[in-house]
């Protein structure tokens, strides 16, 4: 009976551990999704910047050629190009509210509630260890602890199930009182008396029923043991693969900002170029264009090693 206890025991404390683990799921979702809502924000105030410096290009074009010093042909395809990133904004503003009502979902508020991300995307240094990350994954990671409370209630029942080759002792005592009075006479009985003993039950045979419960008992513990096993290799797995992520997003971030500020200056030279009469519409167009890939190539390193901080957190069994 005691060993049933821990049993029962155990495996309530393995689903209270199973219940800390989903909040963790729950909380690391939330997370991810409000930097999908910051990542798709970023894009489109690229695409909001894309969109204006087309207008204003456009602006000064028409009054070039208004003045005949360009071509017909040079408004029609600034004309196009601000089509085009109207069209591109208006997509990113569309997937903006798309993952803005997936963070509300997660969340469970009203779709209607209004919710303004504050915090912007940035880089975040995060020291990565390995073995340091798996060894503290190990000791508080809700889905390992919960797997060693499986195994010692498994273990318990194994005890519980031994139990029963035992001889069982039993106490009982009882006692027992009786009032009697006779018809047409006031003369009445009144009988009691009590009895105590012990009763030794020795079990001999019960048709091979403790050893099919000690031969379950067995193979639920050496099951339990094994998930054990998986759910520790599961997790060092997780913790290498997050370090991993994390470490090639912080390569991604420096390379990315690296091509960003190339991007600029190549934008820069075209344009004095172009201005000074030594370039053509082409060459503006194309280092533009550079220039807004560069800016969504940061955009999406910085969400990406968010991302990937996000899931090291996760990997070591914590929120923040």
């Amino acid at each position: 009976t005691y060993y049933g206890y821990k049993s029962a025991r155990s495996r309530a404390d393995a689903a209270a551990l199973m219940r800390e683990g989903t909040e963790l799921d729950v909380a690391m979702q939330a997370r991810l999704d409000y930097i999908g809502v910051i990542r798709e924000q970023e894009n489109a105030r690229v695409t909001e910047d894309l969109v204006r410096q087309t207008e204003e290009r456009l602006r000064v074009t028409r009054e070039e050629f208004e003045a005949g010093r360009v071509a017909r042909f040079n408004v029609l395809r600034d004309e196009a190009e601000l089509a085009n990133a109207v069209q591109l904004d208006t997509v990113a503003r569309s997937q903006a509210a798309l993952a803005l009502v997936a963070l509300k979902t997660t969340l469970g508020v009203d779709l209607s509630s209004p919710i303004t991300a504050t915090e912007p995307l940035q880089y975040i240094p995060e020291r990565v260890a390995v073995e340091d990350g798996v060894q503290a994954a190990l000791g508080v990671h809700p889905e390992v602890r919960a797997a060693e409370k499986r195994t010692e209630a498994a273990q318990s029942e194994v005890r519980s199930a031994y139990g029963r080759y035992l001889p069982e002792l039993s106490a009982t005592w009882m006692y027992d009182w009786q009032w009697m009075r006779n018809r047409g006479d006031e003369m009445t009985e009144r009988m009691d008396g009590y009895s105590a003993g012990l009763v030794l039950t020795i079990p001999l045979f019960d048709g091979f029923m403790r050893e099919n419960a000690i031969g379950t008992a067995r193979a639920r513990e050496d099951q339990a043991k094994e998930q054990a096993v998986l759910a520790r290799q599961q997790i060092a797995k997780t913790v290498n693969q997050a370090a991993l992520m994390l470490q090639a997003s912080e390569q991604n971030v420096e390379a990315s900002r690296k091509g960003l500020a190339q991007a600029e200056e190549q934008f820069r030279i075209v344009q004095e170029r172009y201005a000074s009469g030594r370039g053509i519409q082409v060459e503006v167009l194309d280092a533009q264009t550079t220039l807004t890939r560069a800016r969504f190539n940061v955009v999406a390193a910085l969400a990406d090693h968010q991302t990937a901080r996000a899931l090291w957190l996760q990997a070591t069994g914590r929120v923040r």
